[in-house]
């Protein structure tokens, strides 16, 4: 288990505001799909993580679930990037751990 100050760090200044502020901002983009939107940095996450991701990740993730994450194959737009796998699993899919 990790000791309570490296599970901080890099984490929310204010974790309730902040969770709050970036949830809603991901509510919003959730709810206009095909727009671009903007999750406020509210953290300074380990690389290679950018600040709006590390918003999106301290907002969603806790200790106590698992989050599966899929890279985009080199065949669809914005390849190499993280995605929340959509359940349809196609060929050679599979989790990593």
């Amino acid at each position: 288990m990790l000791s309570q100050a490296s599970a901080l760090e890099g984490g929310f200044s204010d974790p309730v505001l902040d969770a709050q502020a970036a949830f809603r901002a991901i509510m919003d983009a959730m709810a206009r799909p095909a727009t671009v939107h903007s999750v406020p940095a509210l953290v300074r996450p380990p690389a290679p993580l950018d600040p709006a991701a590390g918003a999106v990740a301290c907002a969603l993730i806790d200790a106590d679930h698992r989050v599966l994450l899929a890279g985009r194959r080199a065949c669809k737009p914005m390849a190499g990037r993280w995605e929340f796998p959509d359940g349809k699993g196609g060929g050679g899919e599979g989790v990593r751990r």
